[in-house]
């Protein structure tokens, strides 16, 4: 695990203005789903393009 990425993630949720927990809770799922898309990205080739993969991680992940 980035110890980095993971911060990151947390302090953006807790700008967005989650509570420190669900903050932290919330960086590592996001995290691990992001790994797991990097994973599907590599290794299935009918997967969709990287870039449409973190859009829709994006989009799930970081409320508009």
């Amino acid at each position: 695990m980035n110890w980095a990425r993971l911060e990151l993630l947390t302090r953006t949720y807790r700008e967005l203005g989650l509570p420190p927990d669900r903050a932290a809770s919330r960086a590592q799922v996001a995290y691990a789903a992001i790994l797991g898309l990097l994973h599907l990205a590599q290794t299935d080739p009918d997967a969709p393009h990287s870039a449409v993969l973190a859009a829709e991680a994006t989009a799930i992940f970081l409320p508009s």
